[in-house]
């Protein structure tokens, strides 16, 4: 363990869908929560933006979809992307769970 929090990035061409667009389709797949002992976890849920703008659009998804939400919990500024190692890509190929993407 490197000591960083694992998360997985998302690029996109804005011309084919927004940044909010990206923010509603993962709310509607998976209700981040978080407690208050999740704070500091790796494994803990957020939402993380790259700039004001992102931030504002994933503030604006959560309102529409989580009204009670607490956007200061879930969002956090994006810092320095590491990718997994190598046993980790292609994990559903790997692990013959296609079916459960």
């Amino acid at each position: 363990m490197t000591g960083h929090a694992e998360a997985v990035q998302v690029l996109f061409d804005p011309k084919v869908i927004t940044y909010k667009e990206i923010v509603k389709n993962y709310l509607t797949m998976f209700r981040p929560m978080r407690r208050s002992a999740d704070k500091f976890s790796q494994y803990r849920a957020a939402i993380f933006y790259e700039d004001e703008t992102q931030k504002k659009q994933a503030q604006e998804a959560l309102k529409e979809l989580m009204p009670d939400a607490d956007s200061s919990e879930l969002l956090e500024p994006a810092k320095k992307f590491y990718p997994a190692e190598e046993y980790h890509q292609n994990y559903y190929k790997k692990m013959s769970l296609g079916a459960y993407r």
